[in-house]
């Protein structure tokens, strides 16, 4: 079940107060429509009910795709990202003997931003491996520099329907 906190935001446009609710965590499986408004990139957003302005409220979160044996890290602060692997072990190491094989066949994954969080829960979403998303990422962005003169500051996975 998602953990979430209310909290009250300052809309950018017009400075009034409401109420937005931010995710801590989300399961895939017990939570699927705010595992569909990762995919389709709306958790995030914040709409004003007094002037209507929307933007992207960017905040930490735990995605676990328990179904394809994921968890994605949304974290923002780079020094606290560097944390993460070393809390996982330690997490892993609390558990019960039996628990802990189960839970190191999960695939970790640290994202800095609600782009890239999108971008993985796709990835995974369709059973792909990203590590060869982000080499034939990396093979692409050297293509465009090579054959147009282009230089990529980001490229992002997406698909299509079922392909």
């Amino acid at each position: 079940m998602a953990n979430s906190r209310s909290v009250n935001v300052a809309c950018p446009n017009c400075s009034k107060e409401s109420t937005f609710i931010m995710w801590q965590n989300v399961s895939s499986i017990e939570d699927p429509l705010l595992k569909q408004q990762i995919l389709d990139g709306t958790l995030f957003d914040f709409k004003c009910p007094y002037c209507e302005y929307s933007v992207a409220l960017h905040y930490d979160l735990l995605f676990n795709m328990a179904d394809r044996g994921v968890m994605l890290h949304l974290i923002n602060d780079e020094e606290q990202a560097k944390n993460v692997p070393a809390m996982i072990e330690a997490q892993e190491a609390a558990l019960p003997r039996e628990a802990q094989e189960s839970a190191k066949k999960y695939i970790h994954r640290i994202v800095p931003d609600i782009l890239s969080l999108r971008e993985k829960a796709i990835i995974f979403e369709h059973d792909l491996d990203d590590r060869v998303i982000e080499l034939m990422k990396v093979v692409y962005c050297g293509q465009f520099e090579e054959q147009k003169g282009i230089t990529v500051q980001h490229i992002f996975f997406s698909a299509n329907g079922d392909n």
